[in-house]
Formats: C-alpha cells, sequence, structure tokens
C-alpha cells in the first residue's frame, strides 16, 4: 500500500512497560490514519483502551506496517511483543 506521510514520525521504544501516544501530539487535529511500523522485533498495540495487551492486543510482526484509522483523539498504546525491546514508529499518513 503507498501512502503519503503528512507529518513527522514519532519512535519509541517498546518495553515491558505500556506507553501511550496521543495521535493528536504526532501533527495536531488533521491526521485521519497512522501507520504503525516495526523494526528487528514485534509489537503490540491497541487503540483507545489500556486492556491487558498481551491479551488483547494487536500484534504488529517484525520489520512490518500497519494502517489504522484515527481521530485526532485517538490514543495507541504500545508494548513489546517479544522478550526484547522494540522499536516503533507512529507516523501520519494519507
Amino acid at each position: 500500500m503507498l501512502t503519503k506521510q503528512t507529518g513527522t514520525s514519532q519512535v519509541i521504544t517498546a518495553t515491558v512497560s505500556t506507553q501511550t501516544v496521543t495521535v493528536s501530539n504526532i501533527d495536531g487535529s488533521a491526521v485521519r490514519k497512522v501507520r504503525v511500523a516495526t523494526q528487528a522485533n514485534p509489537v503490540l498495540i491497541a487503540i483507545n483502551t489500556t486492556t491487558n495487551l498481551n491479551v488483547a492486543g494487536i500484534l504488529v510482526p517484525s520489520n512490518s506496517a500497519e494502517h489504522f484509522n484515527v481521530e485526532s483523539s485517538t490514543k495507541i498504546t504500545v508494548v513489546r511483543g517479544s522478550s526484547t525491546d522494540a522499536l516503533v514508529s507512529i507516523t501520519p499518513v494519507a
């Protein structure tokens, strides 16, 4: 899927502790879609919930990207998906 980056990526390190990013903090209020991309290790994410990610999280495999439709108030929660910390980028796209 080809997408156009519409703002600045936010790169975070996913650890055993959950981290939450609010979409409006990435690129203002106009964001309608984000790409969540991983590098060498997978991550688990949740959209607008802090449910136990190890049970109900969406797995984003290593070296891949997933796209999600969002609103500016959307919160994306991230935790590592394996025994190793993982870099994940959250990028506003069109």
